[in-house]
């Protein structure tokens, strides 16, 4: 009898639990992870910028420190994805940035969607990290990350993001995982579970 009235109340309590959930709103998926369950991606690894942002520099440091075969490549076009099977895309608009490569905003976003479309098309995974401050939570490079975030596999981000809360709508209304750090070194561990 003591068996079944153990039972009872769990029972009890899993329906009073989700009656609370469906009553403040909490969603039935939510992306967040710390780190990926299971690896999504295989090298060698394309790492480029979206906005010509300095920071990739220190993705592509992350990325040696972790033994991983990776090409840093910011200006990479669409045409130079052949021989990679992971793409890690980071986001940061610098003015400065784009006008060293004879583009515009709006030549730097087809760049963006042309390697989005190889990507996708031939299967390549892409991995979108955005750890800019306030400096690259701009109008533009926000532009970059609703662009590529939709097709990406995976996004890493800080977690004190100005647009943040779009950034969440659009990894649960796409199924997309998400992990957000406290600093940028604490990538390392989520960069880590996309290879192994």
């Amino acid at each position: 009898m003591k068996k079944y009235y153990g039972i009872f109340i769990l029972s009890c309590l899993a329906v009073i639990v989700g009656i609370y959930q469906s009553a403040t709103g909490v969603k039935e998926y939510t992306p967040m992870w710390p780190n990926l369950p299971a690896p999504i991606g295989e090298e060698p690894i394309l790492i480029t910028s979206a906005g010509q942002g300095a920071e990739g520099a220190v993705v592509h440091l992350m990325v040696k420190r972790l033994n991983l075969n990776a090409d840093y490549r910011p200006r990479a076009l669409a045409t130079d994805l052949y021989e990679y099977k992971t793409i890690i895309l980071y986001t940061g608009f610098s003015k400065n940035g784009v006008n060293k490569t004879y583009r515009d905003f709006q030549e730097e976003k087809t760049r963006i969607r042309r390697m989005i479309t190889y990507a996708n098309h031939n299967q390549i995974p892409i991995i979108l990290i955005h750890l800019g401050g306030p400096m690259r939570d701009d109008r533009r490079t926000m532009d970059l990350v609703r662009e590529a975030l939709p097709y990406s596999n995976y996004f890493i981000g800080k977690r004190n993001m100005v647009q943040g809360k779009d950034i969440l709508d659009i990894t649960e209304n796409n199924r997309l995982p998400i992990t957000l750090v406290s600093h940028t070194k604490d990538i390392l561990t989520p960069l880590n579970s996309v290879f192994r």
